[in-house]
């Protein structure tokens, strides 16, 4: 990263890190818990998708999607309502008998722009910025964390398009598969890590044991509570279906 660091991953478990002299540590440490850890885990054979994860104590629901299109936002707004944090940013993703793709807890804190800490209500005071040249910063939520492993049973990828109006739609099929394997984290890692049988079987599993759901918001309006709103319903008919 210019002017940051640079950083060698190896092996599943080793980091050198050699920072720029300017380079502040929070800086250091914001490459280091995201692409590199995303190379570590690939390099164990971990799927990795680039989600935030939330879990209500028995299941744990991703809201995934490229950068910038809400997945922090929303996790933020799902911890008001009783949910609890398990990952922001990246998820590690592991297959175990019986319980199909678990999703692994990470750390107490989450990311959120200005404009989300806004919308969210929550007190930018104090707030340590992600980089000083950015308007994001880092949000605690120890006593909203959940540091248990918990299996997957949804996956909401997050797109935006220029009409008002939310639309979400359950992906089946090669459509579904297909989403996951885009949405994993820094895909393009796999090409020089030889781990791209590892990360499809992972995707297979994710895919056969998981909801997923394309989401569609406004761009200009996030109205964040109706999203909301609009997903837990999806989520609460799902268990009653079931």
């Amino acid at each position: 990263m210019p002017n940051v660091a640079t950083y060698l991953a190896s092996d599943g478990t080793d980091v050198v890190v050699a920072a720029h002299p300017d380079a502040s540590p929070d800086e250091v440490r914001l490459f280091l818990y995201g692409s590199v850890l995303g190379a570590i885990l690939q390099q164990r054979g971990i799927l990795t998708i680039h989600a935030s994860a939330v879990t209500d104590g028995e299941r744990a629901i991703l809201f995934a999607g490229p950068s910038g299109h809400g997945k922090s936002t929303l996790a933020a707004a799902f911890l008001d309502v009783g949910y609890r944090l398990l990952s922001d940013d990246v998820v590690a993703i592991r297959s175990y008998p019986g319980r199909g793709a678990v999703a692994a807890a990470a750390y107490p804190e989450i990311k959120l722009w200005a404009d989300a800490l806004k919308r969210l209500e929550i007190d930018a005071v104090g707030l340590r910025r992600v980089r000083e040249q950015l308007d994001k910063s880092y949000v605690s939520n120890v006593e909203r964390f959940s540091a248990e492993p918990m299996p997957v049973s949804h996956v909401y990828i997050l797109h935006s398009h220029n009409r008002d109006e939310f639309v979400l739609t359950a992906l089946t099929g090669r459509t579904k598969l297909g989403f996951l394997v885009r949405n994993t984290y820094r895909r393009n890692f796999l090409d020089g890590l030889g781990g791209k049988e590892a990360h499809f079987d992972g995707c297979v599993t994710l895919s056969k044991h998981a909801r997923v759901v394309s989401v569609i918001r406004p761009t200009a309006n996030f109205r964040i509570d109706e999203l909301r709103r609009q997903i837990q319903a999806d989520l609460d008919g799902v268990a009653e279906a079931s």
